[in-house]
């Protein structure tokens, strides 16, 4: 095929997907995303004076790039700078404060709703199952929390929707310009967390696949994320290298020096991860054909969670997810346990099954794919499906989650959510599209009654853990309106990151002692005094903060303040 030929075909539509049939029931369902978002910012204010999980990191490099003195930070691994550049614009605007930051937050997250449900439309998905697939991302936990976070996943998810979006738009006869517009999001997906790259190689790969392949079309998608992947890198090459690397080097050298250590860690975090993804995606679940296929990955994530029940106490410790026996998050904190130790271990089996009976579906679809070998056919409506880029996009993403990332938590499969959504989707519009399809495969509402559940929790928990978050905050600020310095307390991990960690950070590099290098803030913490929700032995309670908790029915609970004996 010479290269005039393949860019005119870029010029029609798929003969697999048309244009999409707008209306009005697709303004409704926006205008009923815009509607949702802004009931839940009235459930739950955006409004914080402290940090949430990791974004003390970034609330810092805000400030540095708008004092023009920005510098790669000492504790963060993705490049981060699309996403800095975004809130560095409202803290321009509106002030340096953790609430602006969560405002810029919201607006990347109602966006990237949006752009997901025009994906889907785009992908041949009705508009029922597309709103369905958007309230499932939406109202999913993890994407919750993280919306009100300054976090760099939610930034993320909006550049890589939206790259893949321009880029389906370009393969399916919009113009060559949405391939540029693609790269461009490319581009701002990798220079906020490096693995956006993998976006240009599955959009160059659905090329090849699809026949599509021309040096002007693959020049479009790739040209702006090679000029931002060269410029970052030489740029970054006269940075001090940050402290993170030094941890990185140490993690791959116990990986590979106690590698049956570093696997069964790993065996644990993937049953933690995919046990929590199974619940997410319980709303769309279809019947496989042969559920049998399941069995293997039910028993592997049987195995190692209850393991994980035998040592840590229960299927989802705190060690570090989102999700955990807590509520969300308190990592670093001695935090209560919410509910009973069953409940959590039925919500385990539940996820696992729920998990591995989806799995059974997608590796059908992928079996029957495969067997049929499209590829040697250029006319297949299969290799010309433009959600091949989405597939294989998903395909490399998890090989980097679940296999090459060194810290493996669940907030990790938020960027696989959206794609393990698509074919779902896709099976139940074309089953309601079917006029000799039985009645039960064509209403939606049972699966929104299985999604209400998981959007309750999500918002319950949401306000939970900004009262308690709140609470325990207020706890360390009046020990130092007392006059006790911030390194003489320990009150969690985000008040050790947000005042503690560059002392502790220049300590390690001051003696060379890397003791701490896994929690530098370690380094300068003399813990005199203990924020916390549990009595600690060797301490005395001075003090008892309350707050209520709506997950275990509004009850009174206590954050703790302990001085050492």
């Amino acid at each position: 095929m010479t290269t005039a030929v393949a860019a005119n075909r870029l010029k029609v539509r798929t003969p697999v997907l048309g244009a999409v049939a707008w209306g009005r029931a697709d303004v409704r369902n926006i205008v009923a995303i815009l509607l949702g978002f802004a009931c839940v910012l009235l459930l739950v204010s955006p409004a914080r004076s402290y940090p949430v999980t990791d974004d003390w990191i970034y609330w810092q490099s805000v400030g540095d790039l708008l004092r023009i003195d920005y510098a790669p930070h000492d504790w963060t691994q993705p490049i981060a700078l699309g996403h800095l550049a975004w809130g560095a614009l409202f803290a321009a605007l509106f002030g340096h404060t953790f609430t602006v930051l969560t405002l810029s937050n919201l607006v990347m997250s109602v966006a990237c709703l949006v752009i997901f449900y025009l994906l889907l439309r785009h992908l041949d998905i009705a508009p029922t199952y597309a709103l369905l697939g958007t309230a499932t991302l939406g109202f999913n936990p993890i994407y919750l929390f993280l919306t009100y976070s300054f976090m760099t996943d939610v930034t993320f998810l909006v550049y890589t929707l939206g790259a893949c979006l321009c880029y389906i738009r370009g393969v399916q006869g919009y113009g060559e310009r949405w391939l540029w517009l693609g790269g461009l999001a490319t581009a701002l997906a990798y220079l906020t967390r490096q693995y956006g790259v993998l976006i240009v190689v599955a959009a160059l790969a659905f090329l090849l696949l699809s026949r599509r392949w021309s040096w002007r079309s693959a020049l479009a998608i790739a040209a702006i994320p090679i000029m931002a992947a060269v410029s970052y890198s030489v740029w970054g090459h006269f940075q001090p290298a940050p402290l993170i690397n030094l941890q990185m080097d140490a993690v791959n050298e116990t990986r590979f020096q106690h590698f049956d250590r570093y696997l069964t860690d790993r065996g644990f975090r993937i049953a933690w991860l995919l046990t929590s993804l199974g619940l997410s995606l319980l709303p769309l679940m279809l019947r496989a054909r042969r559920p049998l296929i399941s069995l293997p990955l039910f028993a592997f994530l049987l195995y190692f969670q209850f393991q994980s029940a035998t040592i840590f106490g229960s299927f989802w410790p705190s060690n570090g997810n989102i999700i955990d026996i807590t509520g969300y998050i308190f990592y670093a904190y001695d935090a209560a346990a919410i509910w009973t130790r069953w409940v959590w271990l039925a919500l385990g089996v539940l996820g696992m099954a729920a998990f591995s009976l989806q799995f059974a579906f997608y590796a059908e679809r992928a079996w029957v794919w495969l067997r049929a070998r499209p590829w040697r056919d250029p006319a297949s409506i299969q290799v010309q499906d433009p959600a091949l880029i989405l597939y294989i996009l998903g395909l490399m993403l998890a090989g980097v989650v679940f296999l090459l990332t060194p810290f493996l938590f669940d907030r990790y499969w938020l960027a696989l959510l959206p794609i393990l959504c698509v074919p779902p989707l896709r099976q139940m519009s074309a089953q309601g599209a079917e006029v000799d399809a039985p009645a039960s495969t064509k209403p939606a509402w049972p699966r929104w009654a299985l999604l209400a559940p998981l959007a309750l929790f999500s918002l319950v928990a949401m306000r939970d853990y900004k009262e308690h978050a709140g609470t325990r905050w207020s706890a360390a600020e009046s020990l130092v309106a007392r006059g006790i310095r911030p390194d003489q307390m320990r009150a969690g991990y985000e008040w050790d990151g947000f005042y503690n960690f560059k002392a502790g950070a220049q300590r390690i590099r001051d003696t060379g002692d890397f003791t701490n290098l896994n929690y530098p803030p370690g380094a300068v913490i003399d813990p005199v005094y203990i924020v916390s929700d549990l009595p600690i032995s060797g301490y005395r309670e001075i003090d008892s903060i309350p707050y209520h908790s709506w997950l275990e029915g509004g009850v009174t609970r206590s954050v703790l303040v302990l001085q050492r004996k």
